[in-house]
């Protein structure tokens, strides 16, 4: 897994530069702005202005409603646009979209397809990992676009880490993912959703991690955990272009 350099940093949102070069704008944003779909009189004018930065005004902004589980959408060009879809994952090879998960604390995981030139967001917090979605959204590529998982480049947005998720017993499942530490039990989500994605035959060296911990830089991430239902919602976002 690859961390250094992978990062330019916007106005208000961060893109990998790995994805950047092969003309993928895959990235996040800080809490300056607020994503959050509940009570947010504010989204409708949050996503025109994301939408503007990325040079993708006229773009269309696809969103789901997250559900913890490992449900995935397929967004095609005759797709009927409904925030009411239930899925924590959305796969696409359309170009003038925006694909999108919210986000405070949970892991987003984005996937694209060199060689097919598909695109994927994935919205992996505890439960959707136990349901191993990266691993699922991969597998669904492959059998709908033929993906070939050594050509795919994965990267994964701010979450909390290991220094700041502090779980229960009933975790003991993630037994290669715990870290005890001063008697307490640590959940790290990226390995074990970096266990998954290798398990797929994704090349480590196509994995790439910004190291952001939401909940220790809560005053660039909204963190669930340090700010309950006050808190907002980062966006992770993937589009990309029609043609090189």
């Amino acid at each position: 897994m690859l961390t250094a350099n992978v990062l330019e940093k916007k106005s208000f949102y961060y893109v990998f530069s790995p994805f950047l070069k092969e003309g993928v704008k895959a990235g996040f944003t800080s809490r300056k702005f607020n994503f959050s779909r509940k009570g947010n009189p504010n989204l409708g004018v949050n996503h025109n202005v994301l939408l503007n930065n990325l040079d993708a005004f006229n773009y269309k902004i696809i969103s789901v409603d997250q559900v913890h589980g490992s449900g995935i959408y397929l967004y095609a060009r005759d797709s009927i646009l409904s925030d009411e879809i239930k899925a924590d994952a959305v796969v696409t090879d359309v170009s003038d979209v925006v694909l999108s998960v919210r986000l405070a604390d949970c892991l987003g995981v984005f996937l694209f397809d060199k060689r097919r030139r598909v695109i994927a967001i994935v919205h992996s917090g505890w439960r959707g990992t136990k349901e191993g979605i990266v691993s699922k959204t991969v597998k669904f590529m492959a059998e709908h676009f033929k993906t070939n998982a050594q050509d795919l480049l994965a990267a994964f947005s701010p979450c909390i880490r290991k220094c700041c998720y502090e779980v229960k017993s009933e975790f003991k499942e993630f037994a290669g993912a715990l870290i005890e530490r001063g008697g307490k039990l640590y959940f790290d989500l990226i390995e074990e959703n970096s266990r998954q994605l290798l398990g797929t035959g994704i090349r480590s060296e196509n994995i790439f991690d910004c190291e952001f911990c939401t909940s220790c830089q809560d005053d660039e991430f909204f963190s669930f955990r340090k700010e309950a239902e006050a808190s907002g919602r980062n966006m992770a976002f993937i589009t990309i272009k029609e043609q090189l």
